[in-house]
């Protein structure tokens, strides 16, 4: 909007069209020039009805013959034609014109106008419109009769709209001291009806919104517009900026009426104006504000809005988005709603000042955010604001910090051992700090077995748990699997025997472009066990070899058998196949031989034509293909030729990550 300062006064007289006005109040929410100027006119506006009013107090009480007269709708005589109507005569003075984005192109060529000539046009055009108010204030004072009726003498009414509230000593000769003051807060203020505590709660001004005030109360208490109403804040809740020291304070004696003419700059238009739909590039370390008006059922009902998340890298790859919505002013703020996504079903929608979490990655950064008034709801207008807040997974904080700002791990030896045991919860320590390369930002710690029984398999479930900065920047492993857990991950079936007393567990802080530290336990919580079935007889029975062992792809695969020595099935042969293979599928398996009985300890077992054997409780790790995927094995005593022996036996087969 080019012309704006020619427009400014009489958007202060009242004078602008509704489509004007609109147009207007859109680009004056935008412009922190414009509202001052505003704020200009509209003291020197109230500097004119004070003035106006004291002098009129002195002015004697026209005659009926006067009120008779000026009650007659004027005519005019143009040299001796017949009279006319003033109205069809006199054209009004139009306002110059509002641009809009929609106008039709004026192809006419342009009025050329000297540089100079510019700001005298503009000085006329107030005055004009201060003329206009002026005129019409005297003559609506000097209509008064002495008892103070407006109406008396009048055969039509014309009464303007008043508001009750506070205003300057009246008795002000002189135009007061141009003040423009901002108040805003960084968290939700109450505004009330009265600068007290006590009174009635009006509305919020809600984070990254501005308020402007005109005036305030000797106690520190700043007037703001509601809209049609106004209310107040307590100056030490808010952060001031502008001239703020210099406002008006008004006289506690006296409370008097005041035409309202005087619009507010955060006045919300009856009707949303029609716009695009908007675009949010969002940072992925700082917070995003945004703000617009709906309305229904006239007006813009919907506002889409794209969000894209920039800046995410391979390593620093997600954000959680914390998402409010706050409703400053309006009429039915209750019925707004808004989402994310294409689903206008409004199941999952929220409403006026509830927050949401959107998870944006680096392979899916962009998002439509819907705010509407549905179809159906009563008439209303909305002026709300979205705050969009990046934090990791949790909603915790993004840090920032700098290398100075956190500790340093100090360097240990590698690997840690931590001993476990088969009956008691144990836990182990340590520290990572980022960048490198001072500091510590893995380990390795090794899960060693003692005090097993040779034979058993004991099983763990291993938990992590963090603190610091930024926890989910921490990822471990566990054995050779190549899955990355987080912490506050849970790590279940993790076996351990005396014959595969051992595993590898990894944890690793990433780094990334700020710096971090974490302090982080690893707790092994033992699983117990089943209980061990009691075996009857002394040998095992013969049956057909070889044994067929089909794997599916979900969860654990277990076969059973017994053999016995020196009688009996001494030795088994298992075919393990793995089901539906698909052209080119690679299967990772963990194998294992759980044993119980007499004669654990002459127990062997292996892949078929391998010089490498296993004993009970022992792993070991197959790859099967579509061309391949197919492993046999001998389940055997090592020695047959002392003692007896009779053994139950489960082959289990598990697929790793």
């Amino acid at each position: 909007m080019n012309n704006w300062q020619e427009l400014v006064p009489f958007y202060v007289a009242g004078l602008l069209s509704p489509r004007e006005k609109t147009a207007f109040e859109t680009f004056l929410a935008q412009s922190l020039e414009c509202q001052q100027a505003v704020a200009e006119w509209q003291a020197i506006a109230h500097a004119v009805w004070d003035e106006t009013d004291s002098r009129s107090h002195n002015l004697p009480s026209l005659s009926k013959a006067v009120l008779n007269q000026i009650s007659t709708p004027p005519y005019i005589t143009r040299n001796g034609h017949n009279t006319e109507n003033l109205e069809a005569t006199v054209p009004a003075y139009k306002p110059p014109r509002v641009e809009y984005a929609d106008s039709p192109r004026d192809d006419s060529p342009p009025l050329k106008l000297k540089r100079r000539s510019a700001a005298p046009i503009f000085a006329l055009s107030a005055a004009a419109a201060v003329m206009i108010t002026t005129c019409a204030v005297i003559l609506f004072l000097a209509l008064r009769s002495p008892d103070g009726d407006p109406d008396h003498g009048s055969s039509s009414k014309s009464t303007p709209t008043v508001i009750h509230s506070p205003t300057a000593d009246a008795t002000l000769t002189t135009v007061p001291n141009i003040s423009v003051c901002n108040l805003s807060s960084p968290a939700a203020v109450n505004i009330y009806a009265e600068p007290n505590a006590n009174s009635t709660v009006e509305g919020v001004l809600q984070p990254g919104v501005y308020l402007q005030s005109l005036r305030k109360t000797a106690d520190n208490w700043y007037n703001v517009s509601l809209g049609s109403s106004s209310g107040w804040v307590r100056g030490d809740e808010v952060q001031l900026t502008g001239q703020c020291d210099d406002l008006p304070v008004p006289t506690p004696t006296g409370v008097r009426s005041t035409p309202n003419f005087v619009p507010s700059p955060t006045m919300v238009p009856t009707e949303a104006p029609p716009d695009a739909d908007y675009q949010l590039v969002l940072d992925r370390f700082s917070a995003t504000t945004f703000n617009e008006i709906v309305s229904y059922p006239d007006g813009d009902t919907t506002d889409r809005i794209e969000l894209e998340l920039a800046g995410l890298t391979q390593e620093d790859n997600y954000r959680e988005l914390q998402i409010s919505v706050y409703c400053i002013l309006g009429e039915n703020l209750d019925t707004l709603r808004w989402y994310w996504g294409e689903d206008t079903s409004l199941t999952s929608s929220f409403q006026c000042d509830e927050t949401g979490s959107l998870v944006l990655s680096a392979s899916s950064n962009r998002e439509i955010l819907i705010v509407t008034i549905p179809e159906g709801s009563p008439r209303s207008v909305v002026s709300y604001t979205i705050t969009i807040t990046p934090t990791l997974l949790g909603g915790t904080p993004v840090a920032t910090s700098t290398a100075a700002s956190v500790p340093t791990a100090p360097q240990d030896s590698e690997p840690h051992t931590f001993e476990l045991d088969p009956n008691s919860v144990r836990q182990l320590s340590e520290k990572l700090s980022v960048p490198m390369p001072q500091g510590d930002s893995a380990d390795n710690i090794t899960l060693t077995l003692t005090n097993g029984i040779f034979g058993q398999r004991y099983e763990y479930s291993l938990l992590l748990v963090c603190s610091g900065p930024v926890p989910t920047d921490v990822r471990w492993l566990v054995g050779n699997s190549d899955t990355a857990y987080r912490c506050g991950d849970e790590v279940s079936e993790v076996f351990l025997s005396v014959a595969d007393n051992q595993k590898l567990v990894s944890v690793i802080l990433d780094e990334y472009s700020y710096a971090n530290y974490i302090e982080y336990t690893l707790i092994a919580q033992p699983v117990p066990s089943e209980a061990v079935p009691t075996l009857e007889g002394s040998i095992a029975p013969s049956d057909g070899e070889p044994h067929d062992f089909i794997v599916s792809r979900a969860g654990s695969n277990r076969f059973t058998d017994l053999i016995s020595y020196p009688d009996g099935d001494t030795l088994d042969r298992i075919h393990v196949t793995f089901a539906d293979m698909q052209a080119g599928e690679i299967r990772q398996v963990e194998i294992s031989l759980i044993c119980t009985g007499s004669g654990l300890e002459n127990v062997t077992w292996a892949i078929l034509n391998s010089e490498k054997s296993n004993v009970c409780a022992g792993t070991l790790y197959a790859t099967f293909t579509d061309q391949n995927n197919q492993i046999s094995f001998d389940v055997t005593f090592s020695d047959q030729t002392s003692g007896t022996g009779l053994v139950s036996y489960t082959l289990e087969v598990r697929e790793t990550p």
